[in-house]
């Protein structure tokens, strides 16, 4: 009778480790995807020159396409963008400057391997090289952020995982 209880709280402890340690894979597995997941939603933006021709702009949009780094490529007229940005501050702003101030913009987004701030920094100096740029702005102080902070949760779920394999 004894031995019979004794080989049941070994098979149920060793489920239950077997059972944590996956618990613990998941949500090694997880982590990785959901900082995959914010890291891909930022984007570079690169402003256009007004002077550049809609050739040199799709021949653009297509070069910045085949990068390794880019996800994905989107074109923004200035004027759907004046329409966004009407709709946004509740007033058409257009009609008080007489004329569309914003630029036509490329919106790349970044594979998640590439945002980090030296990799993005990399990239701005690549995109401000082309003629037909005039800026290339993102948010530097979110990918800093981001960055930390996927970096300390990283550090926790491995020191929480070495504990939970050392009990």
């Amino acid at each position: 009778r004894r031995l019979r209880s004794s080989y049941f709280s070994v098979v149920v402890s060793i489920a239950l480790v077997l059972f944590l340690l996956g618990l613990l894979g998941l949500l090694v597995l997880k982590t990785k995807t959901i900082s995959d997941h914010f890291k891909e939603k930022v984007a570079i933006t690169v402003f256009l020159n007004d002077s550049a021709k809609e050739k040199n702009v799709k021949e653009l949009q297509a070069t910045l396409g085949k990068q390794e780094y880019a996800k994905a490529v989107n074109f923004i007229s200035k004027d759907s963008a004046a329409i966004a940005y009407s709709k946004d501050i509740g007033e058409d702003f257009i009609e008080y400057l007489g004329k569309n101030p914003l630029k036509n913009a490329i919106n790349i987004y970044v594979k998640s391997d590439f945002v980090t701030p030296e990799k993005m920094s990399e990239i701005e100096v690549e995109l401000s090289k082309n003629k037909n740029v005039f800026e290339v702005s993102y948010d530097k102080s979110l990918i800093d952020l981001l960055t930390k902070n996927i970096k300390r949760i990283s550090l926790w779920v491995l020191i929480f995982s070495k504990k939970k394999e050392k009990a």
